[in-house]
């Protein structure tokens, strides 16, 4: 208390003389009892805290001391950071001026600031000690010091740090998206997504100006904060401080947030960025325009096929493409890698017929049960390739013409396409669009051992269906494939109708590929004399009948090892819609209520009312075959009503083709019959002349599509010349 009355009363000028008596009654360690300045400034000097007189950095602080014995003799002053030994002392105040009673003096204390560490006094080399109000502390220069009050620099930290995350932010947030980016989203983004992107393209363009932007900020901010941090609490703990926040709550938080929601922060933000745009223009815009003119202008994120491949892959996890878009996308983009030599069919595994083969009925079955569209055709050799059969060619192909395989191939005469087997698939594509052909031979050079040179040989075909195959990065598994694909050669279990075809009702059995010639004539003669719906005037020709009877499938065996559930040809009550002649053994019938059963046995007939008329009537009896002798089998004819139709139209179209050739009638499209089919099977006189294509459909019921083709290419047309590609009327 005392103290404190003292420092008040000298800063009050009050005489000193009594008050030196009372400072010399207070206990003190050393021979200084206080310090007092002499007066107050404007540089907190003459201010203490806790007993440490505060004074401003190299400013003038007059003091008075006082002693509580003579300082007589005394003419320096110094003061040491050590509390008991004058070491390291320092300089730079007036000297002492001591008053008349020896007892005071005055000194005027300028000290460098030194980070604000407390000083003890020393006269000349005697320690002043360390009671308070002897002790001082050099606070920093005005210049240096607080800019703001202390309470407005605890407001504006938070502010700073809060900036410093959205500079940080943006600059990875708003610069990761780039312009293609941007556009992208534009155009296939949410509602949400579209509209955000939309306010930041504009900005996004201007990339340097905004990169400029966002750094000049950001700096700025961060020293800022560095100053204020270091006015209150200055050295290592603003050191600590600001190195702390900056990098937490301005760089990690700020950066992870907007790594994920750029978009969104960005869009948010955009008012502050376009101030600080403002704000920075005189300095950022002549930076960016340098940087323009270096750089170049910004292109953006742009990937190759493999890098968006991969690209997909990696984020399978999270995008919206299932398997099967995966497989496209990535075949599409990797088809062009590949070579034709990866997707051919080996030459030895290549379906292919002879040059000298006839399109007989067996050649033709054989074509259809191998479900190609183009067969090559090699002469000699298989490496030979001649020429290629369209399928379709044989629409309207009389298998009893027997007409050779060359016949229709050097008529035709389509283009064979080879192609290298190092070619790319995309220009294989290329080849395929042009229309040329959409079946290629794959050449390679090989070493000839007779000649000692090189020589081309044919390796292998290749299809358009291989190409799209690789392109939807899948199998294209058809009802005709045998296998899964070339490389693995896995089997296809087979459809139950290549198991056994056409097979009417519930019949099941054996398939008799071929009736022997007795056997053949014996069921043309029994079918022409005795069944009404193949004699001469029932408007079906022999040709068409001996071709029901080479037909493989309207052939039937039922021997001692077929299933009883196959054994079974009518059931009561179910459709009658085929008709059956017994050939060889016996079929037990049964009729009406009772079942009266009687045995059917060779040349029988059975269902002969099936064939005609538009209904299908509903079966009366059941028919079996029971009993078979131990070796023996049953043989049938079985003819459906289908297969029945179309050799009745055919046989009528023919008639009346060949009786408008002959003039009868207009002239027909020769398209409608093949270029080089013998008619010499057909009868001269027109069967029910005079009928139409209608007629027969009322008097038949709807033909198969084949058949309904045949009739159209038959219509009377105005421009009809009776004349297709290459052949003339004197040929036909």
């Amino acid at each position: 208390c005392l103290t404190f009355c003292a420092e008040r009363l000298l800063m009050g000028r009050v005489w000193r003389t009594g008050i030196t008596a009372l400072l010399l009654a207070i206990p003190t360690a050393g021979q200084i009892t206080t310090l007092v300045p002499a007066t107050a400034s404007a540089d907190s000097s003459g201010s203490t805290v806790n007993g440490v007189w505060q004074i401003g950095a190299n400013a003038a602080a007059p003091f008075t001391l006082f002693s509580a014995s003579s300082l007589v003799g005394v003419t320096n002053i110094s003061f040491t950071e050590s509390m008991s030994a004058c070491d390291n002392t320092r300089d730079g105040f007036s000297p002492l001026t001591i008053a008349a009673d020896g007892l005071s003096a005055t000194f005027s204390l300028s000290l460098p600031y030194d980070g604000g560490n407390i000083l003890y006094p020393c006269l000349d080399t005697t320690h002043g000690g360390d009671s308070n109000f002897i002790k001082v502390s050099v606070t920093k220069p005005a210049e240096e010091g607080e800019s703001f009050p202390q309470w407005v620099s605890f407001l504006l930290i938070p502010f700073l740090l809060a900036l410093s995350g959205v500079f940080s932010g943006l600059n990875l947030g708003l610069m990761a998206l780039d312009v293609n980016e941007l556009q992208v989203v534009i155009k296939a983004g949410t509602p949400e997504e579209k509209g955000y992107a939309k306010k930041i393209l504009p900005f996004r363009r201007q990339g340097n100006l905004l990169l400029c932007t966002l750094l000049l900020g950001n700096v700025l901010v961060n020293v800022m904060l560095t100053l204020l941090l270091d006015s209150i609490a200055g050295g290592i703990t603003a050191t600590v401080a600001a190195t702390g926040g900056i990098v937490i709550f301005g760089e990690i938080l700020p950066q992870s947030v907007c790594s994920r929601y750029g978009l969104l922060v960005g869009a948010k933000t955009l008012p502050i960025t376009l101030f600080f745009m403002i704000v920075t223009y005189p300095i950022a815009k002549p930076i960016s325009i340098v940087l323009d003119k270096i750089l170049g202008h910004e292109i953006g994120a742009v990937f190759n096929r493999k890098q968006l491949v991969h690209m997909l892959r990696v984020t399978d996890e999270w995008n919206d493409l299932d398997h099967d878009d995966m497989q496209v996308v990535t075949g599409a983009l990797t088809f062009s890698d590949k070579m034709v030599e990866q997707i051919m069919t080996p030459i030895d595994d290549v379906y292919m017929l002879p040059w000298e083969s006839v399109l007989d009925f067996k050649t033709m079955s054989q074509i259809i049960d191998s479900g190609h569209s183009r067969i090559p055709v090699y002469r000699d050799e298989r490496l030979n390739i001649e020429g290629v059969l369209y399928v379709k060619e044989l629409m309207f192909v009389d298998p009893d013409d027997n007409l050779p395989l060359e016949t229709i191939v050097n008529f035709y005469d389509h283009e064979i396409v080879p192609v290298w087997y190092d070619t790319t698939l995309d220009d294989l594509l290329v080849e395929f669009k042009a229309g040329r052909t959409h079946l290629v031979l794959v050449e390679k050079i090989v070493e000839s051992d007779s000649f000692n040179d090189n020589a081309k040989e044919v390796i292998g075909v290749a299809s358009l269906e291989d190409v799209i195959e690789e392109i939807i990065g899948d199998e294209i598994i058809d009802e005709h494939d045998r296998i899964s694909d070339n490389a693995n050669k896995k089997s296809i279990k087979p459809r139950h109708w290549q198991q056994n075809r056409a097979l009417p009702g519930a019949m099941q059995g054996n398939v008799e590929k071929k009736l022997s010639e007795q056997m053949a004539l014996a069921a043309l003669t029994f079918l022409v004399t005795n069944v009404e719906e193949f004699n001469d005037g029932s408007g079906i020709s022999r040709g068409e009948i001996q071709s029901l009877l080479s037909r493989s499938e309207c052939i039937r065996n039922i021997d001692e090892d077929t299933p009883m559930e196959h054994r079974t040809i009518y059931r009561r009550g179910h459709p009658l819609d085929f008709f059956t002649l017994v050939l060889v053994g016996e079929v037990k019938v049964s009729v009406g209520s009772e079942n009266f059963s009687f045995p059917a046995g060779p040349f029988a007939t059975l269902g002969n009312g099936a064939l005609k008329g538009k209904a299908v009537p509903t079966c009366d009896f059941d028919a079996k075959v029971e009993a078979i002798r131990p070796g023996g089998r049953v043989q049938l004819i079985v003819i459906s009503k289908r297969v029945y139709q179309d050799a009745y139209l055919r046989s009528t179209v023919r008639a009346k083709t060949n009786a408008e050739l002959k003039g009868s009638i207009p002239k027909v499209k020769p398209s409608a019959v093949s270029s080089n089919a013998s008619f010499n099977s057909v009868p001269t006189t027109p069967v029910h002349d005079g009928a139409s294509a209608d007629d027969l459909r009322l008097e038949l019921g709807e033909p198969s599509a084949a058949t309904m083709l045949l009739l159209e290419d038959n219509g009377d047309d105005d421009d009809s010349k009776g004349e297709g590609p290459g052949v003339n009327e004197a040929e036909v």
